[in-house]
This record gives structure tokens, C-alpha cells and sequence, in this order.
């Protein structure tokens, strides 16, 4: 069984989309508390489950889809180092926000 580490980066989102939820919804933050429970407990014994990121030039960074939520992870020795979550709406952070300029009449 491996060890489920989350990055600061991971673990700010989770805190994040967890306030944000209960603001909202409290069986939605709920079920993400829950859906994100279940991830770590599967990852811990599967850590094969994702599948490889190709949204990033890094080698051995894997994705599993956890509902709308996208979870990159990379497994190094007995650790499962989950490094980033964001919603599957969201675009990815590196990608830059679309102009609007070439709709724009002139």
C-alpha cells in the first residue's frame, strides 16, 4: 500500500473547492470530500489507475478522471505525490487565456 502525499498546490484547491462548494451545496462538497477520499484509498492500492498526462512534456505524470475532476499524480517509490486538481472545465494552468481579439470587428 503506498503513502498518498498531496502538493501545496493540491491541497490549496482542495480547500478551495471545498469552501466554495459548501457555499453552495453542501451534498456537493460533500461528495467531493467523499469522491476524494475514495481516489486516495484506491490510489494508495492501485497506483496504475491513471492513465499518462499528455497535457504535459514530463515524463511518468499520470491523470485519472475523478468525475468532473481532473487529478495529475506521479508515483515515486512508496508515495503517491498528487500534484495538481482542478475541475475538468477549468483550462489547464499553463495553457493562456483565450483573446477574444480575432472576433472582434474592425
Amino acid at each position: 500500500m503506498k503513502r498518498i502525499k498531496l502538493s501545496d498546490a493540491a491541497e490549496a484547491y482542495v480547500r478551495a473547492e471545498a469552501a466554495y462548494l459548501g457555499a453552495r451545496s453542501r451534498s456537493a462538497a460533500a461528495k467531493f470530500r467523499i469522491l476524494l477520499s475514495g481516489l486516495k484509498r484506491n490510489l494508495a492500492d492501485f497506483p496504475a489507475l491513471g492513465h499518462a498526462n499528455t497535457e504535459t512534456a514530463v515524463e511518468g505524470i499520470f491523470r485519472f478522471v475523478m468525475d468532473e475532476y481532473l487529478v495529475d499524480y506521479e508515483v515515486s517509490g512508496e508515495v503517491v505525490n498528487i500534484i495538481a486538481i482542478r475541475h475538468g472545465r477549468q483550462a489547464p494552468p499553463n495553457q493562456p487565456p483565450d483573446s477574444d481579439d480575432d472576433y472582434e470587428a474592425t
